[in-house]
């Protein structure tokens, strides 16, 4: 099995009745994840905390070119999840996250994605 799928929190935006949205978002045509994801999310300086993370396609106007999923979590404040901190998907290695049709896979890219195509932050 590949390494897991990891990203780099790089901006947090908490909105009231939906719950923490975490930055970078994930082009769709180049990831796909389920509508709900355990995560692991480990805090810069230690410790970690594990969460169910709803992943949304926000709907904005007019309509992006590339649609973005992001990841919410429902019960966190932004304390919670301080920028730099990491998120693994408990559950999927990063070649289960990348679309099939996404082209050639790297190491590691600028936002702290692992193996997978490049994510856009």
């Amino acid at each position: 099995m590949s390494a897991q799928f990891k990203f780099i929190v790089t901006d947090t935006f908490l909105i009231g009745g939906r719950g923490l949205i975490l930055s970078p978002f994930f082009p769709v045509d180049k990831y796909h994840f389920d509508g709900q994801e355990h995560v692991r999310i480990e805090i810069p300086g230690g410790g970690f905390f594990e969460a169910d993370a709803d992943v949304e396609i926000p709907y904005v106007t007019p309509r992006p070119e590339v649609l973005k999923a992001m990841f919410v979590i429902r019960a966190a404040q932004k304390d919670d999840v301080p920028l730099g901190s990491t998120v693994t998907l408990a559950n999927k290695s990063a070649e289960q996250v990348a679309s099939p049709n996404c082209g050639p896979t790297s190491d590691k890219d600028s936002s702290g994605v692992g193996k997978g195509p490049q994510s856009v932050s």
